[in-house]
C-alpha cells in the first residue's frame, strides 16, 4: 500500500510518514510540499491513501474532488488544527479527519479504518 502525504513542513511530513509506515500496512510513503506536485504524481502513479494537512491550503476542497475524480479508490485522511474543518472534510469525501497535533493513537485508528476499507 502506498500513501501520499501533503504537508508543507518537511520535518512534520517525515514524522507523519514514519508513523504511518510503523502503524499501518504502508509499504511506501511519499511526501509533497504542495497539491500541484501531488496531482502531477497521481496522474502517472497510483496511491491508496492521501493524507492532507488542510491548514494553509486555500483550495483543499477542490484538490480532494480532483483526487476522488481521478481515482475513487484513493482514501482521503485530512488533518487540521481547526476542528471546524472536520465537517468540511467529510463533505469533501474524506474517510477520516485528524485534529492536530496528531496523536499516535488517533492516527492508528485512522489507519485501521483505512485498512478495513481498502
Amino acid at each position: 500500500m502506498k500513501a501520499i502525504i501533503l504537508i508543507r513542513e518537511n520535518k512534520e511530513a517525515c514524522l507523519l510518514g514514519n508513523q504511518i509506515q510503523r502503524l499501518g500496512n504502508m509499504h511506501e510513503t511519499i511526501a509533497f510540499p504542495d497539491t500541484g506536485k501531488a496531482l502531477q504524481y497521481l496522474e502517472g502513479s497510483s496511491a491508496d491513501a492521501v493524507f492532507l494537512d488542510v491548514d494553509g491550503e486555500p483550495d483543499w476542497q477542490s484538490f480532494c474532488g480532483r483526487v476522488k475524480y481521478a481515482d475513487k479508490k484513493i482514501e482521503l485522511v485530512l488533518l487540521s488544527g481547526n476542528p471546524l474543518n472536520a465537517v468540511k472534510a467529510f463533505e469533501a469525501g474524506a474517510l477520516d479527519f485528524l485534529p492536530k497535533p496528531v496523536e499516535p493513537e488517533r492516527l492508528a485508528k485512522a489507519i485501521d479504518r483505512f485498512v478495513l476499507c481498502g
